[in-house]
């Protein structure tokens, strides 16, 4: 099972931008300071701009469940954690 911190930070990677270009870029400096298992990282890190195309995608990148994801993004936690 993937940590609820992997969720918060693929969720608000989703919702803002700003974040989602630092992880793609620089996947180990983005996260350094989110407490992810080495796994997750390394999920991370093989992110691409078009597993960010739908919530979905995303969550299969990351072998998420969708409905986590979804639910994540509207916890305060996730939507003001930047990373």
């Amino acid at each position: 099972m993937r940590s609820e911190n992997l969720l918060i930070v693929a969720g608000h990677a989703w919702q803002c931008l700003d974040c989602q270009t630092k992880l793609l870029a620089d996947p180990v400096k983005a996260v350094i300071s989110h407490r992810l298992m080495e796994e997750e990282q390394q999920a991370l890190s093989k992110l691409s701009r078009a597993d960010f195309a739908t919530v979905t995608s995303l969550a299969q990148a990351l072998h998420l469940d969708r409905h986590a994801l979804d639910e994540i993004m509207n916890n305060p936690r996730c939507r003001l954690r930047h990373l």
